[in-house]
């Protein structure tokens, strides 16, 4: 109760607690329930090795959060583990977590064509070759400077143009 006021009033407070370190939660959806996962146009859900997909026929990047995130990015990366560049729709800020009956999952247009420039502000076509698609999602209280305070998934191996 609060001071001065009628003790006959009730107040209720909601809350949720959590036993253990917050930081260290994962975000994305648990692959039990099938996601990450890639989808074609129709929504279906497809094989990604043998997909064939380029700027004018793309596929769906499909994940859940089962926590909300500051901030999420996806980028191609190599086969040494370098980022090629950043998916041109698969980046967010304040995302919040999925739900089934308001927002069951979220989906990112994946094509060979990735933001470029110091600003992002272009784009610019990947190169022939083999990549993957990394998801990284900031955890709860994370730097987005510090690549250990990010949940990363990594995609199958797909390839462009051969």
């Amino acid at each position: 109760m609060f001071d001065n006021e009628d003790y006959t009033m009730q107040h209720v407070v909601p809350y949720a607690g959590y036993n253990g370190d917050f930081s260290n939660i994962n975000v994305l959806s648990p692959p039990s329930m099938g996601l990450p996962a890639f989808m074609d146009a129709e929504g279906n859900f497809t094989d990604i090795s043998t997909a064939k997909f380029d700027s004018e026929n793309p596929i769906l990047l499909a994940f859940g959060l089962d926590v909300p995130t500051a901030f999420l990015y996806s980028v191609f990366i190599d086969s040494d583990n370098k980022t090629v560049g950043y998916l041109a729709d698969g980046n967010g800020v304040y995302v919040p977590r999925t739900t089934p009956l308001t927002i069951p999952v979220f989906t990112v247009t994946v094509n060979n064509t990735v933001l470029a420039g110091d600003d992002f502000s272009q784009t610019a076509i990947i190169p022939d070759g083999k990549y993957k698609i990394r998801l990284a999602v900031l955890r709860p209280f994370g730097d987005p400077g510090n690549d250990e305070d990010f949940e990363m998934w990594d995609s199958e191996e797909i390839t462009f143009g051969e």
